[in-house]
């Protein structure tokens, strides 16, 4: 009699001496692979029967071998991608090709059956399976009944599932795996870190342009700032120069007032002095004419003398030295020019120019050279002829020029 029960095709042998029915244990055949609700055995012989699978036929021989003499073996069944539809990739009736199975990282949730492809009497069939990445085993899972296994979210990588069979019989372990690569999405392809690596190294030069930029903008600024500053201190400089020029005029200025009221004051104490030796002079020649008397020779002889001095202190007297040395800081050293460009001059031509050049008048330059006012006008003539001036030009004005 046969019959299904947890899933699995079974059968009741009867027993002619005993006139019953028996059943071997663990004798089960198809287990997971009977069509549910729609199970169909037909008798072939009297010890074999064609049963219907989900994957057609099996032909079941009850005097086959002892089942722990028959050989068993595991396959992997089918492989659906698992998302928003299941699409089956793999289905090992129909394709044997042992090249891994390429996916898209989109499609990264899989759903993974296997079975054993054996349909005689079976023991109790236990399943572990194990899943390698890139080489690097993985670790054999629990023995269950399970024949299915669902990943998800699977990185990208190349992958070996594998599962093994445990029965309760003295079979040796039977195993089986299947290969498949998950592809990396497309932003960790090689063309994609490609990319990356020159955004990245347009990015480091962008950044290095800019923080090269902003140095040299702030060496401009630190440069500009530089020069301004420079600027700033040139014109405080300049200021104070010119405060300094102003001063140092200013002393100048002041030097030469101090020096010209000198040399006024020298020019008018040599006018007085001759003024006075002038006078001397004529109340000693008053004198001289009125002594007439041969017994006065003497007296006579003693006023020429007097004359004589009074003479030679007009003509040789130190202040007329103090006179040059102070008129030539004033005027640039005017008496050594005029004797460099007309060394013809005497000394009373050259006293005659600096007079001019004062502005004093004739009559106050007179007394100065110990002359009378028509000498002046004369020696005036003569300095012209001299310094070679052509008639109608003004003695004073060139001389005002002079030195200068």
């Amino acid at each position: 009699i046969w019959y299904v029960a947890d899933g699995a095709l079974k059968v009741l042998h009867y027993d002619a001496n005993k006139q019953e029915y028996r059943r071997v244990t663990n004798e089960q055949f198809l287990k997971g692979a009977l069509i549910e609700n729609f199970e169909d055995v037909n008798l072939y012989k009297a010890n074999k029967v064609v049963a219907g699978t989900e994957e057609g036929f099996s032909l079941i021989t009850l005097d086959s071998l002892p089942v722990q003499q028959m050989p068993l073996t595991l396959q992997i069944r089918k492989v659906y991608l698992t998302g928003l539809r299941d699409s089956l990739i793999y289905g090992r009736s129909y394709l044997y090709d042992t090249a891994p199975i390429v996916i898209p990282y989109s499609q990264n949730s899989m759903r993974i059956e296997y079975s054993v492809n054996n349909f005689n009497k079976a023991h109790t069939v236990l399943y572990s399976y194990q899943l390698s990445v890139g080489g690097e085993k993985g670790t054999w899972s629990e023995y269950s009944e399970n024949n299915m296994k669902e990943f998800t979210g699977l990185h990208e990588g190349k992958y070996v599932f594998s599962v093994k069979l445990l029965t309760d019989g003295s079979q040796e372990l039977v195993e089986t795996s299947f290969a498949f690569e998950i592809l990396p999405p497309w932003y960790r392809t090689w063309w994609s870190y490609l990319v990356y690596s020159v955004v990245a190294v347009l990015l480091f030069y962008y950044v290095y342009y800019r923080i090269s930029v902003g140095r040299k903008r702030l060496l401009m600024q630190k440069e500009l700032e530089l020069y301004r500053q420079e600027q700033k201190f040139q014109k405080e400089s300049d200021l104070k120069d010119q405060k300094i020029d102003s001063l140092q005029e200013e002393n100048l200025q002041s030097e030469l007032r101090h020096k010209s009221e000198e040399l006024i004051r020298t020019t008018l104490n040599i006018v007085r002095k001759n003024e006075i030796l002038l006078d001397i002079k004529k109340e000693v020649l008053g004198i001289s004419h009125s002594i007439s008397e041969e017994n006065l020779v003497s007296l006579r002889r003693k006023t020429l003398r007097l004359l004589g001095q009074i003479d030679t202190n007009i003509e040789h007297d130190d202040d007329l030295q103090t006179f040059q040395s102070t008129f030539d800081s004033v005027h640039h050293d005017f008496f050594k020019k005029l004797e460099e460009a007309y060394p013809e001059l005497n000394n009373k031509e050259k006293l005659l120019c600096a007079y001019i050049k004062m502005n004093l008048l004739s009559k106050e330059i007179a007394p100065l050279l110990n002359i009378s006012l028509r000498g002046v006008e004369i020696s005036r003539y003569r300095l012209r002829k001299k310094l070679g001036l052509e008639e109608g030009a003004n003695l004073a004005e060139f001389l005002q020029k002079f030195s200068k």
